[in-house]
This record gives structure tokens, C-alpha cells and sequence, in this order.
């Protein structure tokens, strides 16, 4: 299974990029990622990756997306 390497995050999306070259985009209006799309710049901002590259937490928010999403 690919792992989270970067997160990217924009004004209206994310980008996950995984170990095996792809990237998985998120809009903040997707249901995977709406918690974002009322998120503060700040607040998107703040992630870690975690659970060994199979998630990305956003503790501010207390959300997170795995690599399996």
C-alpha cells in the first residue's frame, strides 16, 4: 500500500501525495474533506502526517484522511 509523503492545501482543495508517485486531489466540498471547507487558512495548514505515511491529521479540527480515502 502507497504511504502519504506532502500534503499540499490551497484555497479551495488538497493534494495527497503518496510514495507511489500519484496524487489524490481533495475539494473542501467533497465529502471526504468538507471539515476543510470551513477550516481557517491556519487550520488547514496545520496537518501531520502520521500512522506511518497512512494518515494525515489535522489536530487543530480534529480530523483526519487516510491513504485508503
Amino acid at each position: 500500500m502507497a504511504t502519504i509523503t506532502k500534503v499540499t492545501v490551497s484555497l479551495t482543495m488538497l493534494n495527497v501525495f503518496l510514495s507511489d508517485n500519484t496524487v489524490k486531489p481533495f475539494f473542501y466540498t467533497q465529502p471526504l474533506a468538507t471539515f476543510l471547507y470551513t477550516a481557517t487558512p491556519q487550520q488547514r495548514e496545520n496537518w501531520d502526517i502520521q500512522d506511518k505515511g497512512r494518515a494525515v491529521v489535522w489536530p487543530d479540527l480534529g480530523q483526519s484522511l487516510g491513504s485508503s480515502s
